[in-house]
């Protein structure tokens, strides 16, 4: 019986250590694939001035597909076609609104994916001239949904947030970033950590650090005021994704964010003083076949 414990401890052991061995979270793209990404954004907020409080709930909902044009020395260039967004609006009634993602169906973007991670995105001004005769609060949701900062985080969302290198199970790394919410200057740090790796999926856990200062930009254009003062805090800011080792790529990614405080915002030579709550969640599904039609 001993031996025969012996034995299976033997053959048990190399699979053991398998499964610390690091890992490589790296997408492997190859020339003229295609691939789908649904990537969903929800943004619930309660703003409270003079005394009155106004919900603002939107979602947008894009369905994006991601050709493989050349990949070469690891640096990979994709065409991003919105084949399908959706905005809905709830609270405070914006007539027309609802009609956004009409005006972007079929246009097509170029994204640099970089060692499978690092991102960066061009021609997003097309998507801004859909609307350059907008004006008001559609101008001001364009500029935010469709703006570049936001192009780039939704519809890099796939390769956010991998590691560098292999990473073993209870590994962490981080990613700092500096984001401008539209007079809002946010800074975030965000550590992953490696969960576990099983049935050829590896889970990630995220989680964030959030801090908030008034941003630069002045009174005009999209935004018709200017935040002087802020007093922000995100009480909740975390996540996770998926990444399938065989498939080499991301499946399925979520992140939360909650949070409250109050600003300071200057228009038409009139101070006003603001409070917010705010809950945003961004989810990110990828698959082989496109999710709205097959």
């Amino acid at each position: 019986m001993r031996t025969a414990l012996t034995a299976l401890a033997f053959v048990l052991a190399p699979a053991a250590a398998r499964a610390d061995d690091p890992v490589a979270l790296k997408w492997d793209l190859k020339e003229g694939e295609t691939f789908y990404g649904k990537v969903a954004l929800l943004n619930d907020m309660k703003m409270g001035i003079m005394g009155m409080e106004i919900p603002v709930t939107f979602e947008v909902t894009s369905v994006l597909r991601y050709k493989v044009k050349a990949v070469k020395d690891g640096t990979a260039e994709l065409d991003v076609t919105y084949t399908q967004t959706v905005v809905e609006f709830k609270g405070v009634p914006l007539p027309g609104l609802d009609k956004m993602g009409e005006k972007v169906k079929g246009t097509t973007i170029t994204m640099t994916v970089r060692d499978g991670r690092e991102v960066t995105a061009a021609g997003t001004k097309k998507l801004l001239d859909k609307f350059k005769d907008a004006e008001g609060i559609e101008k001001m949701m364009a500029e935010q949904v469709f703006g570049e900062q936001t192009v780039r985080e939704l519809a890099g969302s796939p390769f956010s947030g991998l590691p560098e290198k292999p990473v073993a199970t209870g590994d962490t790394w981080s990613k700092d970033e500096k984001v401008d919410l539209g007079g809002i200057e946010a800074k975030t740090k965000e550590t992953y950590k490696l969960e576990s790796t099983t049935g050829g999926v590896a889970k990630v856990g995220v989680k964030a650090e959030m801090s908030f200062k008034a941003g630069a930009i002045e009174p005009g254009g999209a935004i018709p005021f200017k935040i002087s003062k802020i007093n922000m805090k995100a009480d909740k800011a975390s996540g996770s994704f998926a990444f399938d080792l065989k498939a080499k790529r991301l499946t399925e990614s979520v992140k939360e964010l909650s949070g409250s405080g109050s600003m300071t915002a200057d228009a038409g030579g009139q101070t006003l003083e603001m409070t917010m709550k705010f809950k945003q969640k961004m989810t990110t599904a990828v698959t082989d076949k496109n999710p709205v039609t097959d």
